[in-house]
């Protein structure tokens, strides 16, 4: 340490310390009130409610596209590609993918996968921009907080 102090300003040094950095991470930030939350994790209910939605979407995607196979074999009624499309674009894409894999449906028509997948970017999109708002902006956690209350 007193190498180091050598090449850097006092002060620098002075948070380098193990006991003063410390004290540093136990102060409160400036610039926060009260009420806002100093925390960049999400409430427990909002994992639930959104991890809840995305199973159900997802089992609901890997539904029709099975739905979909049984009925392209018995040559009967089938599910638009316009609802499994949709399905995607309500979060189901991951379900969707699984399925179109597993049951070797839908993989060849490029008129369906296009969409498809542009489906899947604009979700994969709105999910991040929705992190990415969480992460940076104080007021729209402040404003989910207030409506999970």
């Amino acid at each position: 340490m007193v190498f180091a102090s050598l090449f850097r300003p006092a002060h620098i040094a002075q948070r380098l310390r193990p006991s003063s950095l410390a004290q540093t991470l136990r102060q409160p930030k400036r610039g926060f009130s009260s009420t806002d939350d100093r925390t960049l994790s999400p409430p427990t209910s909002l994992l639930v409610l959104l991890g809840g939605y995305l199973v159900l979407v997802n089992g609901a995607a890997v539904a029709l596209f099975y739905y979909d196979k049984q009925q392209a074999h018995r040559q009967a009624w089938r599910v638009r590609e316009r609802d499994l499309q949709l399905s995607a674009l309500l979060g189901g894409w991951l379900g969707g993918l699984w399925a179109m894999k597993t049951f070797r449906h839908k993989t060849v028509k490029q008129s369906f996968q296009q969409p498809y997948y542009l489906c899947v970017a604009g979700n994969v999109l709105l999910m991040g921009a929705g992190v990415v708002g969480w992460r940076l902006s104080p007021g729209f956690r402040r404003s989910v907080h207030s409506a999970l209350r």
